[in-house]
């Protein structure tokens, strides 16, 4: 499929800077168990990785300008969790024991 390469306008929550990204630099993805989106991008000024919500109407827009990629979720990711998150110190504690295993 040829695509028409389309300006978007798209702001980085890391660095806080809007730019104008080329639409085939972005890429679109659809989960295919609940149907919502997110779409991506790489910050022109920082290289972070930006991945934010798509509403359902910008969704409509972008799909046929934007690379779009239907993704499966994995079942873990469905599983109500309870607790607080992990932390660092938790990450570091599960690795001292895992190799005092060995």
């Amino acid at each position: 499929m040829n695509r028409t390469v389309t300006p978007v306008a798209v702001s980085c929550h890391f660095c806080n800077e809007s730019q104008i990204t080329p639409s085939e630099t972005m890429s679109v993805m659809v989960n295919k168990t609940d149907y919502t989106f997110t779409y991506a991008f790489t910050c022109i000024y920082c290289d972070e990785v930006v991945c934010k919500p798509l509403h359902d109407h910008c969704y409509q827009i972008l799909r046929p300008i934007t690379p779009t990629y239907y993704l499966d979720v994995p079942a873990e990711m469905l599983e109500e969790h309870s607790g607080p998150p992990i932390s660092h110190d938790d990450v570091l504690e599960f690795h001292r024991q895992v190799w005092s295993l060995a």
